[in-house]
């Protein structure tokens, strides 16, 4: 008769009363406003245990592979703060910025979310992976005089390098522009270029040095590599300057 008597009072011992983890994040939506394409961004979303019961995180997961999330510890005592960092890789993703992170855990289900804008790393070029697709990838430092960009080229399978890297210049503006290479660098450094103009459906091949790019045409820059050791490589889009660096996994 006690413990029966016991187990009816359990049940009626009010919620407050009952250790309970709770996930709360004081702010679930950052905006990171403008992202030059190739850029990483990471942000920090502070979350707290208000509960009073120990916090562990069971899933953490992004809406898309663009974004990364990373955090410290499983599980957090009561009143203990920790961070979720989400990384945002903007390549590819031209326009608006609305990626989620959802976060589940023994004090309940939240999601958080990063926007912001994705603008072209120039209004007349194109980076593409080229015909490896996935395997090559890169990022932007982009300051008032210069840009940089970083290849980052690993192997496929079968331990090989593959694929190629691809610079389309479409020229949009009235007066034609200038893409200038150095030949002799390039040479010396073991790096090839093909060059193809693309008018339409023709293509056809044309001299890739200080080449005037004719109105509405498009000039795809292949570049491919005699050796396999980090580099780098100079460009001069108009008056911009452009560093390319390449670096190979090992």
């Amino acid at each position: 008769m006690n413990q029966l008597l016991a187990f009816f009072l359990l049940l009626y011992i009010p919620n407050c009363l009952i250790a309970q983890a709770k996930l709360h994040f004081p702010i679930t939506v950052i905006n990171i406003d403008t992202l030059i394409e190739g850029e990483l961004h990471t942000v920090k979303f502070p979350f707290q245990n208000s509960g009073t019961d120990t916090l562990r995180l069971t899933g953490v997961h992004s809406s898309c592979g663009c974004t990364i999330p990373s955090w410290q510890a499983h599980n957090l005592l009561s009143g203990q703060w920790d961070t979720i960092l989400a990384t945002y890789n903007s390549v590819g993703h031209l326009g608006n910025i609305g990626k989620f992170v959802y976060i589940e855990s023994n004090g309940g289900k939240s999601d958080v979310k990063i926007d912001g804008m994705v603008i072209p790393f120039s209004t007349d070029m194109r980076i593409y992976y080229g015909s490896g697709g996935k395997l090559i990838q890169y990022h932007v430092k982009k300051t008032k005089t210069e840009s940089h960009l970083f290849f980052d080229i690993k192997k496929d399978e079968l331990g090989k390098y593959s694929g190629d890297i691809s610079l389309v210049i479409s020229n949009s503006a009235l007066l034609p522009k200038v893409l200038s290479i150095d030949q002799a660098e390039m040479e010396a450094k073991g790096i090839n270029i093909k060059v193809l103009k693309q008018a339409g459906m023709a293509i056809t091949y044309v001299q890739p040095y200080n080449a005037l790019l004719e109105n509405k045409s498009s000039y795809i820059y292949r570049f491919s590599f005699q050796n396999f050791e980090n580099t780098s490589l100079n460009l001069l889009l108009d008056k911009e300057e452009i560093k390319i660096y390449f670096a190979f996994e090992k």
